[in-house]
């Protein structure tokens, strides 16, 4: 069953118009049809990516678990590793990120779309790469140029991930 509901959503919305208009300067190439059509097309190959793979790697994942942790450090099995690449292979992880780090800089809107199409079908899978996304994020804002550019391009090809450590002081 396809449940496009995310897509059905946003074709109904006044969204698309406002967010072309908005990103209008940085998707040189593109009228507001071709914004459309890249954008149903990204939601619905997500859909089908999230509906097929990640269904059925949350099973394997409540059966053996994403990995262990040996000497202090994380060992993702390759059922984790596939997803990671499935990720970055289908351009997720560089969705919303600037095009001057390998991103396609679409609006956030969109990968967050995409982040709830993830969520519900594995939640677990969700915080995995909520992980990509958020790191990304984070260093386009607080990062210098050179850890800009050494790094993003990473995250967008799923090499590197990143944590956040919060404390209470």
């Amino acid at each position: 069953m396809n449940n496009n509901y995310s897509i059905d959503f946003f074709q109904k919305t006044m969204l698309k118009k406002a967010l072309f208009e908005k990103y209008q300067n940085d998707l040189v190439d593109m009228n507001y049809e071709n914004f459309q059509e890249i954008f149903q097309e990204i939601l619905t190959n997500l859909s089908s990516w999230t509906e097929s793979n990640v269904r059925e790697r949350a099973k394997i994942f409540d059966e053996k678990g994403p990995g262990s942790i040996v000497d202090f450090k994380t060992d993702s099995n390759e059922h984790l590793l596939s997803f990671y690449q499935e990720a970055a292979d289908l351009g997720f992880l560089g969705l919303s990120a600037s095009k001057n780090y390998g991103g396609m800089n679409f609006p956030l809107l969109l990968s967050f779309m995409g982040f709830s199409l993830i969520a519900k079908e594995c939640l677990s899978s969700s915080a995995q790469i909520g992980f990509f996304l958020s790191m990304i994020s984070m260093i386009e804002k607080f990062c210098d140029e050179k850890d800009k550019q050494e790094l993003i391009p990473l995250i967008i090809q799923g090499k590197i991930s990143g944590c956040m450590c919060l404390t209470e002081s």
